[in-house]
């Protein structure tokens, strides 16, 4: 709070559910302006952490771009959705440091030592097998409450809008963005810029305004 208050003002409290506001002829932020940015910079946080892991399996461009696009947009709510489930798996924890470790190490060789995909692959299912296994094994001595158990169904839920947003989210630009190539040919083109619009309609109220918008204009 006292960072942001250095670039813009705040307001000493809520205003309604809005992010900024107009109060004495100036712009001032509000505090849920503040809480969005800790959120989003949490988001950025888990995007960077994923980077070396996709690394660590594959090089391809796509596949690395859409990984990291779809841990910004859901990654650090499926962490808290699974964050009580840990408690159930003690030895989780050391099989994650060990994957990160081989990770670390494949990265650092990467110009020296070949390590094949299939390999890669093969570290990081057994590593994760033999933590969930112990874990089942060996009985667990006690076990603390988590902090988020009694709000795991909410997140569950919120986890899987965010990911229904997500996936309509990549097929609508996609299709959009194929039906802005086929705009040479203006009514193919259309059609398909308005079947990605209606797509991302399911889920997003701008893209229903626009589809609007984009079927007046082509009546017209």
């Amino acid at each position: 709070m006292r960072l942001v208050r250095r670039v813009v003002p705040v307001t000493s409290g809520l205003r309604e559910g809005r992010f900024i506001v107009s109060e004495g002829g100036k712009r001032a932020v509000t505090p849920l302006f503040v809480a969005l940015i800790m959120v989003e910079s949490a988001d950025v946080l888990f995007a960077v952490d994923s980077v070396p892991a996709i690394f660590a399996v594959t090089s391809d461009p796509f596949l690395v771009y859409s990984s990291n696009t779809f841990a910004i947009l859901g990654l650090r709510s499926l962490y808290f959705a699974l964050a009580p489930i840990l408690g159930y798996f003690r030895f989780l924890r050391p099989s994650l440091v060990l994957i990160l470790a081989f990770i670390g190490f494949k990265m650092l060789m990467l110009n020296h030592v070949h390590i094949p995909i299939g390999l890669s692959l093969l570290v990081v299912i057994g590593a994760i097998t033999a933590g969930v296994f112990a874990s089942i094994v060996v009985p667990i001595p006690h076990s603390l409450p988590s902090p988020v158990e009694s709000e795991r169904e909410s997140l569950m839920r919120m986890t899987v809008g965010i990911a229904v947003r997500s996936v309509v989210l990549v097929v609508g630009s996609t299709v959009i963005l194929f039906g802005t190539a086929l705009l040479v040919l203006p009514t193919v083109g259309m059609t398909v810029v308005t079947l990605g619009l209606s797509v991302l309609g399911t889920q997003f109220v701008w893209a229903k305004r626009l589809l609007t918008r984009v079927s007046n204009r082509t009546k017209k």
